[in-house]
């Protein structure tokens, strides 16, 4: 498309699959391998981010001292079967009615609460500063962290586990969340 040729900060690499699984991990890697910047935000290409996530995610990279800290900052993910983005809350009050209204969920959670149960929503509805959470079973959350982290398992082929197994080796290496 004519957008994506004038953008300058896309990379492509062809990767060919053996077998029938698709490698998930070896591509997740590969783009940390050959990422630009400091710091990564690891999602899905159907997450679609809130319009000003980029200065959002600068300013809580400083506030929360990742520089310094071998820390990863939890993106709270939410979905809704209203995909228009003139119906995207522009605040969290605004997020939060929504979620009072059945609008908009913490992301799966109908099919897969526990893959996003350790972000504490509940606490996120009222804080008004970061928090910590604790890695629970199954926890596969969206993070910002260093280019630097741990890499993913590229054992690991196909749909499943392979957030959670990454989640696990970072909490293994002491990584706060």
């Amino acid at each position: 498309t004519a957008l994506l040729r004038s953008r300058c900060d896309v990379g492509y690499h062809v990767v060919y699959k053996e077998g029938d699984f698709y490698p998930v991990n070896f591509l997740r890697n590969l783009a940390l391998d050959h990422t630009t910047t400091e710091y990564v935000f690891l999602s899905d290409v159907d997450f679609l981010p809130s319009f000003d996530i980029v200065r959002t995610l600068q300013t809580s990279i400083t506030n929360l001292d990742l520089d310094n800290h071998k820390r990863v900052l939890v993106v709270l993910a939410f979905e809704t079967q209203r995909y228009r983005s003139s119906h995207f809350p522009a605040t969290k009050a605004e997020l939060v009615k929504k979620l009072d209204l059945g609008e908009i969920f913490s992301f799966r959670f109908h099919d897969w609460p526990a893959g996003h149960a350790g972000t504490n929503y509940v606490k996120w509805r009222t804080s008004t500063t970061p928090y910590n959470v604790r890695v629970t079973k199954d926890f596969e959350p969206y993070i910002v962290g260093k280019k630097s982290m741990v890499r993913y398992d590229t054992r690991f082929l196909g749909f499943g586990w392979s957030k959670v197994s990454h989640i696990m080796a970072l909490d293994a290496e002491e990584y706060e969340f």
